[in-house]
Order: structure tokens, then C-alpha cells, then sequence
């Protein structure tokens, strides 16, 4: 099976990018364990590649106390 990708932007409230968030990967409605994780970048941009089949959660954790699912 071919990776699948999960890829999307982090940006505040302002719609500014958050540089450095980290964004993790779970198994749908979990919390552990984190199948994958990785940084945004100066954009916001953030990407996860995967190779299981199934249905996830990406959370992004940003440098402020708020985190979002998506």
C-alpha cells in the first residue's frame, strides 16, 4: 500500500502562520499512542506521511495553550 499523506497549514486565530507547532497523528478517537508527529515550518505548513490504513485524528498543538483536532 501506497503512504498516505496528511498535510495542512497552522495558523492563529489571525490567520499567521504558527512557526514550530507540533502536530501529531492518532488512531481515530485516541490519544495514544502517537503514530506520528513532526514541526510546522515558517509558512505553518505541516506534513505526515503514513503507510497503515484507517481512520485518524491530526492534532496541532501550537505555542499558545490552545490545541485544535481537525
Amino acid at each position: 500500500m501506497a503512504n498516505i499523506e496528511f498535510a495542512g497549514y497552522a495558523l492563529d486565530e489571525n490567520g499567521d502562520p504558527i512557526v514550530g507547532a507540533t502536530v501529531n497523528l492518532y488512531d481515530e478517537d485516541t490519544v495514544t499512542p502517537v503514530r506520528a508527529t513532526t514541526t510546522s515550518s515558517s509558512t505553518g505548513f505541516w506534513s505526515i506521511s503514513h503507510a497503515t490504513e484507517g481512520k485518524f485524528d491530526v492534532e496541532i498543538v501550537g505555542d499558545t495553550k490552545d490545541s485544535s483536532n481537525v
